[in-house]
């Protein structure tokens, strides 16, 4: 099918010629389309003015949350750059409509709705491969099109512990701990554009489309096999360990100088400890036979703790991490967003591209995590306010004249406002003097822009790194 693009003209790349219709939410959905984008497929993204993503008003701290403060939530940025945005409301004919006629002109439809929902708008995949015969439907949900939790609603915070990592992390003796992110929504969303790739190959070969059902929970479990193993073979479930390794001591997280600064170190075997030890400068302590071999360590793991603490306090973390790495010990700093931002390692690879974007300004966002040499990933736009692209692409691509737009905007089935009354004070974030004062963050900086040399960028320059495939 001959296609017209709906944007600018965008940088060739691997999915160049891929136009993908995304109708998802949060992260996992947002971040396996937005990858597409990153390797040069279209996404077109629609939401509804009846119920935008939550995510817009996930704000950047210090901008006054007035006018269209729905435009510039930072989690939204993250997760949308590389995508035009359309509203549609489906739930009004005319709206459903019109996504039939979008989906006309799609090779990918990435959703991320409990299994109902697309079935009550009647658009189950059958229907849907009616529209678009050779139709590639992805459908991320927390447990999958089938089984008796299919319905069930999810968040990825509820898979940290439904998938089982949960149980296996905290301390000993206490209770099953989420780790600091939803830690299932990212595996499965990169997961989802890996397993739409595989069927965009399988098309190219048969020309056959076909539905993706992927689970969060059981892309989550993919990573915990070892616990499977653990039990089927060995009959036992693992305590929490906090820190610490089933086999590596010493293993864990250690103060350094200055407030709420850490290394962590892992000891693999009596080479590392050996190099560990050379590199504390051969302290009696550690020479002790009750140390001599990795079993006599792990049995020692507190008073271990306890010396290399002593020692991992004299210096930074990152000059703790340079000293011990001279010496071959596997080792690196605990950092925080602040230091990542900062990392020389990143900046070195060009890891973080800067967006600039009207309702943003210029900010920092993690880069693509991976690198093709021929055709690399890139970002081409920044993340679109609400229904920006709708002209573009309902006047542009399916030929809409401009008094079926307006007539579409006055019956509210497009638009670029919410169609709900939203009070900006509800959704201000507490100051970072508050923040502060509540123990929610550790520190703040006022001039943090010049920090991260912000204000040193020109508006709309855009740079993303560019590597040689290593």
């Amino acid at each position: 099918m001959a296609r017209k693009p709906a944007g600018r003209a965008r940088a060739k790349g691997v999915l160049d010629g891929i136009r993908v219709l995304d109708n998802t939410v949060a992260w996992a959905g947002p971040l396996c389309s937005k990858t597409l984008g990153e390797l040069g497929a279209e996404v077109i993204r629609v939401e509804a003015c009846q119920r935008m993503d939550s995510t817009r008003l996930l704000f950047f701290p210090e901008r006054t949350p007035t006018g269209q403060f729905f435009n510039a939530g930072a989690y939204y940025h993250k997760m949308n750059r590389n995508k035009l945005g359309v509203t549609l409301n489906m739930g009004d004919p005319e709206g459903l409509q019109v996504f039939k006629e979008l989906m006309r002109t799609v090779d990918v439809f990435v959703e991320n709705h409990t299994p109902r929902v697309m079935p009550n708008f009647g658009l189950p995949y059958e229907e849907l491969c009616k529209i678009r015969p050779d139709l590639i439907m992805i459908s991320l949900t927390g447990y999958g099109q089938t089984g008796p939790y299919a319905n069930f609603k999810s968040v990825g915070t509820l898979q940290d512990a439904n998938g089982g990592l949960a149980y296996q992390t905290g301390y000993e003796g206490g209770p099953p701990t989420r780790i600091g992110i939803s830690g299932g929504d990212p595996i499965y969303g990169l997961y989802g554009a890996a397993a739409v790739l595989m069927a965009l190959i399988h098309r190219r070969r048969t020309g056959q489309g076909q539905h993706i059902d992927l689970s969060e929970r059981e892309a989550y479990m993919s990573f915990m096999g070892e616990f499977f193993l653990d039990y089927s073979l060995n009959n036992r479930s693992r305590t929490r360990m906090g820190n610490r390794h089933p086999s590596m001591a010493p293993h864990g997280c250690y103060p350094c100088k200055g407030n709420d600064k850490w290394i962590n170190i892992a000891c693999r075997d009596d080479r590392d400890w050996a190099a560990l030890v050379a590199a504390m400068g051969n302290p009696a302590w550690a020479r002790a036979e009750r140390f001599a071999d990795s079993l006599y360590r792990y049995q020692q793991q507190d008073e271990l703790d306890q010396g290399i603490s002593r020692w991992t306090k004299r210096y930074t973390h990152y000059g703790c991490m340079e000293r011990l790495q001279r010496f071959g010990v596997p080792a690196g700093p605990a950092l925080n967003g602040k230091e990542l931002l900062l990392d020389p390692h990143l900046a070195a690879r060009r890891f973080f591209s800067y967006d600039w974007s009207q309702y943003t300004g210029t900010r920092p966002f993690p880069g693509a995590t991976y690198g093709l040499s021929r055709t690399p990933p890139r970002t081409i736009r920044p993340a679109p306010g609400l229904g920006e692209h709708n002209r573009e692409v309902l006047g542009g691509l399916l030929g809409f004249s401009q008094e079926r737009l307006r007539a579409l905007e006055a019956s509210q089935v497009i638009g670029d406002q919410p169609a709900i009354e939203l009070v900006a004070g509800q959704y201000s974030p507490p100051t970072p003097e508050k923040m502060l004062e509540l123990d929610m963050i550790v520190e703040y900086d006022p001039d943090y822009r010049k920090v991260l040399g912000l204000d040193a960028r020109p508006a709309r320059r855009r740079t993303g790194r560019k590597r040689d495939g290593r």
